[in-house]
Order: structure tokens, then C-alpha cells, then sequence
């Protein structure tokens, strides 16, 4: 084998929610491009305060896909952002202003700051909806202690371009072949 110290933690939440939303630390700021691969933005949630949450609006929250969304209810639902703010304890104001700054360049078709797809770019408006990734990782582990990080290796066996297994001492193992 080879790499198997590299690892990889990753978010439960579909890449198709977070592009709807905006993801949002403990402290109601944003701190990447939602559009971006889950791995970058699951490591970018690794080096802030958590809970991160999706952020959504009505209308994002109804244009998810019954898959990614999973069914479920999002886990807060607030007519306004200061009603949010108190049930995810987050300080007051912080959501509001996070939300004002990325409308108002939504509204211009920009994102200068983290520069998510301008596909992706539209104003939240009310109601607003929370997901948080610890009640996705409980509906798709179907576990109570899910976390929503989940975790593997960057490594496996070590193999030549064709998929020939390599013995210790560097030679193919004669029938022996893997991919992945």
C-alpha cells in the first residue's frame, strides 16, 4: 500500500445544497465559494467555529432535488435573519450583515469576494432555512452519533498505470490487479 496516512474529511452536504445556500460558520460568516468541490469547502469548515450550516432561502430549499435534499425538513426555519440568528445562536447581527454584503453583490451578478458562479448567484430573501450537515449525516449514516464529517483515505494499493498490482520490492504481482 501506499499514502494511506493521506486522508480526507468531508462535509455531508450535497454539493447541490450548498450552491443554493451560502455556508455560514458559528459566528454567521461565510468563509468560501459554495460552488466549489465538497473537499475544498469540508476542509475550509475544518479550520473554522463550528457548526457550519447552508444557509438557504425558501426558494433555494424548494429547488432542491428530493436526493440531495434527502427528504428532510431543514432544521431551522425563520421569517427573518435575526429570528434565525437567536435559534442558532449565532451573534446578533453577524447573520444579517453576512447576508446583506452577499445580496447586494448577488443583485450585481458578482461574487468579489469568494467569486461562486455567477449561475449560482441570487438574493436570499424570507423565509430562511438552515441545514445542518450533522442531521444530513444521521439521515444518510442512519446513525444518532453521525457527526456530518465522514472521513477515508487518499491511498490503496500501489499499482502501474495498467492496474498491476506492485509487490513490496517494486514488481507486478503475476494476476493480481486493482482500480479505484
Amino acid at each position: 500500500t501506499r499514502r494511506m496516512a493521506a486522508v480526507e474529511a468531508a462535509l455531508i452536504v450535497q454539493p447541490e445544497v450548498a450552491c443554493r445556500g451560502i455556508l455560514v460558520n458559528a459566528l454567521g460568516q461565510r468563509f468560501i465559494n459554495e460552488d466549489v468541490y465538497p473537499g475544498l469547502f469540508s476542509h475550509a469548515a475544518l479550520h473554522q467555529p463550528g457548526p457550519v450550516r447552508v444557509i438557504l432561502d425558501e426558494e433555494g430549499f424548494a429547488s432542491l432535488s428530493a436526493q440531495s435534499s434527502n427528504g428532510m425538513p431543514p432544521d431551522h426555519v425563520a421569517e427573518t435573519l435575526a429570528e434565525l440568528e437567536e435559534e442558532l445562536d449565532v451573534p446578533s447581527g453577524a447573520l444579517e450583515s453576512t447576508v446583506r454584503l452577499y445580496n447586494r453583490h448577488a443583485a450585481q451578478g458578482e461574487d468579489p469576494i469568494f467569486h461562486k458562479n455567477p449561475k449560482w448567484l441570487r438574493e436570499l430573501k424570507p423565509p430562511f432555512a438552515a441545514v445542518d450537515p450533522r442531521t444530513m449525516a444521521r439521515i444518510v449514516e442512519n446513525r444518532r452519533d453521525a457527526t456530518g464529517l465522514s472521513g477515508f483515505t487518499l491511498g490503496g494499493l500501489r499499482t502501474t498505470v495498467d492496474g498491476e498490482v506492485l509487490h513490496t520490492a517494486g514488481h507486478p504481482i503475476p494476476g493480481l490487479y486493482a482500480a479505484g
